[in-house]
C-alpha cells in the first residue's frame, strides 16, 4: 500500500512524500481540495443547557506555486466561510456567512520542523492538523501506530483560536466503500487536555483549562490514500479566565472533495450564452412559476408573496434610481481586468449585469438592483432580473455562490450593514426558489465599507449600491 499522497499531507501539515513519490497534476502542483467541516452539538454554559448548535465552515485548500525558501515544499493558501452559527439545521436553505478566513502556510515534502512554524498566516482553518497520520511502510490488519496532531478551536470570549496539540492512537479497522469507491477505515481517539500556565501580563479573557475526549472514524483513499470522509464524536469543557464554563458534546463531520480550477473564460461563456448554456432573453422567458418572495431564509423577515415575474424587461426609465441592494463578496476585479457589460446581445447586460474575474472566482455585479425603500422586499419590477441570473448561473452547475449586498454610505453604517445583509439573503431566496440548490448559496452583507465609487455623488452613490454575486473558484 502506497503512502498518503501529496494533497492530502500538505494539507493536514504532516510528514509529506518524497518528491519521487508525489503524483502532481499538469501544472506540477499538488491538486486542490475541497474541504467541509460540519459541527453538531449540545452546548452547556455553566453548567446548563442551552440548546442544539449547528455550525458549518466551507473551503477551499489549494497549492500556489513551490516554496522558493525550502527545495520540495509547496506554497498553500487555505480559504474558507465560516457559516453563521444556529441552533438547527439549515442544510436546506441558503446560508448567511458569518465571516471569511484565509490561511497560508508551506509543506515540505520531508517531516515538518513543527506544525504551527509551516504557518505564513493563520486564521485558525483548516481547523484539523495532522489527522491523519500515517506509519511508513505498508498498513496491514490489526496495526497499530500514534502520531501527534493539532487542531485550532474557537471559544465565545477568546480574541482569536486558540491551538490544542494532541497525541492521537490509529488502529486500522479494515477495507470499506465509500460513495462506490474503494476506501479503508482507520480508528483514531485522543484526549483534549490544556491547562494554561500563567503569562505575566496577560490581558483579557483567555483559556485556563480544557478537558475530553474524541473519537474518531476516518475514511481514506485505497489507492491515493488520501482523506475522504471523518466522524468524530467528542465531549469536551473549557473554562476561561473571565469564569465561563463550557461543555460541548457531539461530533464533526469533516468531508474532502476534488476540487478542480474554475474554467473563468469558459465561465465567462456559458453566464453569456455563448456556450449554449445561458439564459434565454428575458422576452422570451415565460413567467417564472414560483413565487417571488420564495420561502424563509434565516436572517431575513419573511415578506409576503408578490406577482412572480414579467414577462420581460420593464421599460428602460423603470430600470433607474430607486432603493438599490447591498450586497457584497469577494468583489475586487482582477489587476487590469475592468468590469464591462456584455454586449447588448447579452442577456445579462440586458439585465443591468457586468461579467468579470475576480481573485475568488467569476464576478456578477447586478447595478441598481431595486427594492421597497428601507425593506428587503424586492420590487416586482425587477424580478424578471433574477430570472436571467439563475437561467445563467445554472449553465455552470457544482460551484458554491456568494451573494454579497452593498450599500452606498448615506445614513448608520450599522443600519447599512444590516439591511445589505437582509437584502442579500432575500437574493439569495430568490435565487433558490428560481431553481439553484440551496446548499450551494452562501449571502452576507458588507453596508457600505466596499465602495467602488466617490459617495459624495449621486452616481457614484448608485455604483455603490449593487449586489455582487461570486462563482467560486
Amino acid at each position: 500500500m502506497r503512502r498518503l499522497g501529496p494533497w492530502a499531507l500538505a494539507l493536514l501539515l504532516v510528514r509529506l512524500l518524497p518528491a519521487e513519490a508525489q503524483a502532481p497534476d499538469r501544472a506540477g502542483l499538488p491538486p486542490a481540495r475541497g474541504v467541509t467541516e460540519r459541527g453538531d452539538y449540545s452546548l452547556y454554559l455553566d453548567g446548563s443547557y442551552v440548546g442544539h448548535v449547528y455550525r458549518e465552515a466551507r473551503g477551499r485548500i489549494s497549492a500556489l506555486s513551490a516554496d522558493p525558501a525550502s527545495r520540495g515544499s509547496y506554497l498553500f493558501e487555505a480559504r474558507f466561510y465560516l457559516l453563521e452559527q444556529t441552533l438547527r439545521d439549515m442544510r436546506g436553505a441558503a446560508r448567511g456567512v458569518d465571516r471569511s478566513a484565509e490561511s497560508r502556510f508551506s509543506a515540505s515534502a520531508a517531516s515538518l520542523p513543527g506544525l504551527a512554524s509551516s504557518f505564513l498566516a493563520d486564521s485558525g482553518y483548516p481547523s484539523l492538523r495532522g489527522l491523519p497520520s500515517l506509519p511508513a511502510g505498508e498498513l496491514e490488519a490489526g496495526a497499530s501506530w500514534t502520531a501527534p496532531g493539532e487542531r485550532s478551536l474557537e471559544l465565545e470570549g477568546l480574541p482569536a483560536p486558540i491551538l490544542l496539540p494532541f497525541l492521537a492512537e490509529y488502529r486500522y479497522a479494515g477495507k470499506v466503500e465509500y460513495r462506490g469507491l474503494p476506501a479503508i477505515k482507520l480508528l483514531a481517539k485522543f484526549a483534549t487536555r490544556y491547562r494554561a500556565r500563567p503569562a505575566a501580563g496577560q490581558g483579557g479573557a483567555a483559556l485556563v483549562e480544557a478537558s475530553g475526549s474524541h473519537d474518531l472514524e476516518i475514511t481514506i483513499g485505497a489507492e491515493d490514500l488520501a482523506p475522504l470522509f471523518i466522524r468524530d464524536r467528542f465531549d469536551e469543557s473549557f473554562t476561561l479566565s473571565s469564569g465561563r464554563r463550557e461543555r460541548r458534546s457531539g461530533f464533526n463531520l469533516v468531508f474532502y472533495e476534488d476540487s478542480p480550477p474554475l474554467d473563468r473564460n469558459g465561465t465567462l461563456l456559458a453566464l453569456s450564452g455563448r456556450a449554449g448554456g445561458g439564459a434565454a432573453s428575458p422576452a422570451a422567458r415565460p413567467p417564472s412559476p414560483v413565487p417571488a418572495q420564495g420561502g424563509p431564509v434565516q436572517g431575513a423577515p419573511a415578506a409576503p408573496a408578490g406577482p412572480v415575474s414579467s414577462a420581460g424587461p420593464p421599460p428602460a426609465a423603470a430600470s433607474a434610481g430607486g432603493g438599490s441592494v447591498s450586497g457584497a463578496g469577494p468583489g475586487e476585479l482582477d489587476p487590469g481586468s475592468a468590469a464591462s457589460p456584455l454586449d447588448e446581445g447579452g442577456t445579462l447586460s440586458g439585465a443591468g449585469v457586468e461579467l468579470a474575474p475576480s481573485p475568488a472566482g467569476v464576478l456578477l455585479r447586478v447595478r441598481e438592483l431595486r427594492f421597497v425603500a428601507d425593506s428587503d422586499a424586492i420590487l416586482g419590477s425587477e424580478l424578471w432580473r433574477l430570472d436571467a441570473i439563475a437561467a445563467a448561473l445554472a449553465a455552470v452547475p457544482g460551484r458554491r455562490i456568494l451573494v454579497e449586498g452593498h450599500s452606498a454610505s448615506v445614513g448608520k453604517a450599522a443600519g447599512e450593514l444590516e439591511l445589505s445583509g437582509k437584502r442579500a439573503a432575500k437574493v439569495a431566496e430568490a435565487l433558490a426558489a428560481r431553481g439553484i440548490e440551496p446548499s450551494r448559496l452562501m449571502y452576507r452583507g458588507l453596508g457600505s465599507s466596499q465602495p467602488i465609487a466617490d459617495n459624495a455623488t449621486e452616481e457614484g452613490r448608485a455604483r455603490n449600491r449593487r449586489v455582487e454575486i461570486t462563482i467560486l473558484e
